[in-house]
């Protein structure tokens, strides 16, 4: 980070801002729009800090259904144990 002075005045300036990434089925993607928003520092309107994924409904579907085949292989870890936390089995393997 660099600081620029104006009229006596530092003004803090950042390197291109860094463009994260949806974390959907185990990958790092992009949304399906590809369309992304700037998150600004509140403090310095105009300073954009980080890019983010504008996340659309099929980006919310594909979420969803990836949870939905994780949790399936997470509950059928074929050891037929209850696995710790899993709010759907007791621990007896009930």
């Amino acid at each position: 980070m660099t600081t620029t002075t104006s009229s006596q005045q530092q003004t803090p300036t950042m390197a291109s801002p860094k463009t994260y990434l949806n974390f959907i089925g185990g990958e790092w993607r992009p949304s399906a729009s590809g369309e992304t928003f700037d998150d600004t520092n509140p403090a310095h309107p105009g300073q954009v800090v980080a890019r983010f994924q504008r996340s659309s409904t099929a980006d919310v579907d594909a979420a969803l259904t990836a949870a939905e085949r994780a949790l399936s292989a997470w509950r059928d870890d074929g050891d037929g144990q209850a696995v710790e936390g899993d709010p759907g089995r007791s621990p007896d393997g009930d």
